[in-house]
């Protein structure tokens, strides 16, 4: 008789081990592709391909230009590997940066492998004549090999180099550099061998620019040929080339279209060539004009310029014949652009010409400077050399100029009144401006460049501000006191020294007028007083100039209103 039990045992130890294996094959299926993703995950996100495979990521100012993966033996591999898997193996410990380096833009470069990760910034010269190095994250300096580097600045990586890689630049009649929209241009790298730029990258095809007062295109280097068409809506109305702009009249207001195609041959003199092509929109608006307030002027006072149809202040260039001895700043005011020209004190009385320049408009006006009437000499006895030094010590024109010209003007125009006269409050002047002591030996000698006011009736008067402005210092040193200082616009400062209270705190805007503290000891004489100078940039100008006066423009506005 046949066990049975034992022949069912065995077939449910037989099915419990298909299950078993059932299981672990399902097991397999569904683990076994997680963990083939995780790993492709892991080599793509890291790029390597192969054991010899490196990552390199190069940065150049800080702004990622090339990333590539491969594996360095393969004959395919981007340049990028090629180069700097060849920098790793063949760059030399040297013992330090030559100094003429330290402030230059670098390369950095992340390169990874399997097992290492090296980080370096590479100083990169497109001279052949010069070494170029690199420098760990240990501050290790390397110099580079010369194979290395040619192949690196031959590359287009090291474009950004080459100051010849670009299409020269060419300009409006209104001074606004016009970017071509793409060139095909060929550039002599560190080698001596022309290479081919790369194609520009321009997302706006048609720009827009002005032009001022005429029709005109220029370039930091002249094309060999240059064709120009201009379109008046959609109608072609010039075909010819540079020469012919200035001649072509167009009224102030019209659009145009231009189409440019600028050639630059190859020839022995060039370490460039290739052909740029522009295509943009014009505004053609009026010539800038540039009007005096004034023809004659004393020296210690001060001009005021007003520009019309300049629409950027910072392209004005000024320059005088002789020279003023200061560059002025050019403010937007409104429609308006007006700076005012200091005539310092020191200027040789005669003709001045001042030559503006904006675009395509040149415009030279002519000023007279005349020497001012000049205040009462002194004469001080040797033994009163003491009183002078004090003197000195308190109206050092030296030293406020230094604390002026670390003062960042305002851009805005806050004097809008005339400016208060300290006399019409019963103020006594006990210097003037231009005033010089000399004590009579000679040994000692000072121009006060400001006005010294006292009040003898009133040791505790306030001080006010001259006029309307913002409050940009406020502090104390031995020459000048408790000190306040106030800038008004248009390079305009005023500067109140000596004042026994200050009220006024840096940052505060102040009207004409407001107190600005009492006035303190002036240690001259007896009455309390205050020291005023009046400066246009770091120029010390005469304080009666603008006393009781607005500003020229604002008086001829106020003209025109009555």
């Amino acid at each position: 008789m046949k066990n049975t039990s034992y022949f069912k045992n065995r077939n449910k130890e037989k099915k419990s081990a298909w299950k078993v294996i059932f299981i672990f094959l399902l097991a397999v299926l569904v683990i076994v592709p997680s963990i083939l993703a995780i790993a492709g995950y892991y080599i793509k996100s890291n790029n390597l391909v192969g054991a010899n495979s490196i990552k390199v990521s190069l940065f150049y100012d800080g702004t990622l230009i090339g990333e590539q993966s491969d594996d360095p033996q393969n004959e395919n591999a981007d340049e990028l590997v090629f180069i700097f898997n060849s920098l790793i193996n063949k760059i030399k410990k040297t013992d330090k940066l030559p100094d003429s380096l330290y402030d230059i833009k670098t390369f950095d470069v992340n390169i990874s492998t399997r097992t290492n990760t090296y980080s370096y910034k590479c100083f990169f010269s497109t001279d052949a004549d010069t070494d170029n190095y690199c420098v760990d994250s240990e501050n290790t300096v390397y110099i580079i090999d010369d194979e290395t580097s040619d192949a690196f600045l031959a590359s287009p990586y090291a474009e950004v180099l080459y100051s010849n890689a670009g299409s020269p630049k060419m300009y409006s009649s209104s001074d606004e550099a016009i970017l071509p929209y793409s060139h095909d241009w060929n550039y002599k790298n560190r080698s001596g061998v022309f290479q081919q730029a790369l194609p520009l990258k321009r997302n706006d095809t048609t720009a827009e620019y002005n032009m001022s007062g005429s029709l005109g295109l220029t370039f930091d280097q002249y094309p060999d040929e240059c064709s120009v068409k201009i379109y008046k809506s959609g109608i072609k109305v010039y075909d010819d080339d540079l020469n012919g702009l200035s001649s072509f009249l167009v009224e102030a207001g019209t659009n145009l279209q231009f189409d440019v195609i600028a050639k630059w041959n190859q020839n022995d003199d060039k370490d460039f060539y290739g052909t740029a092509k522009y295509n943009f929109k014009v505004l053609v608006r009026d010539r800038a004009t540039f009007l005096l307030d004034k023809t004659s002027v004393n020296s210690g006072e001060a001009v005021l310029v007003s520009c019309t149809n300049v629409l950027d202040a910072a392209k004005i260039k000024f320059v005088s014949e002789p020279s003023i001895g200061c560059s002025p700043i050019f403010y937007s005011d409104h429609d308006i652009v007006r700076t005012l020209i200091p005539i310092s004190n020191d200027l040789e009385e005669g003709e001045y010409k001042f030559t503006f320049y904006y675009g395509a408009t040149t415009e030279t006006l002519t000023l007279n400077v005349n020497k001012s009437d000049k205040p009462k000499d002194y004469t001080l006895k040797a033994e009163n050399a003491p009183l002078l030094s004090n003197l000195i010590n308190q109206s050092n024109t030296d030293k406020v100029i230094d604390i002026v010209r670390s003062i960042k003007l305002t851009d805005m125009i806050f004097a809008h009144s005339a400016f208060i006269d300290y006399k019409d409050s019963g103020a006594q002047t006990i210097a003037k401006y231009g005033t010089r002591i000399t004590t009579a030996n000679e040994s000692i000698s000072h121009v006060i460049n400001g006005t010294q006011f006292a009040w003898n009736d009133n040791n505790n008067a306030i001080v006010q501000a001259l006029n309307s402005g913002i409050v940009v210092k406020v502090d104390y040193c031995t020459y000048l006191g408790d000190f306040v200082i106030i800038d008004h616009g248009l390079g305009l400062i005023t500067v109140y020294a000596h004042l026994d209270t200050v009220f006024a705190k840096e940052g505060d805007v102040v009207m004409t007028g407001e107190a600005l503290g009492l006035c303190g000891a002036l240690n001259i004489v007896s009455p309390s007083g205050v020291f005023v100078m009046c400066f246009i940039y770091d120029v010390p100008i005469d304080y009666d100039s603008i006393a009781g006066k607005p500003l020229p423009f604002y008086y001829s506005e106020i003209e025109e209103e009555e």
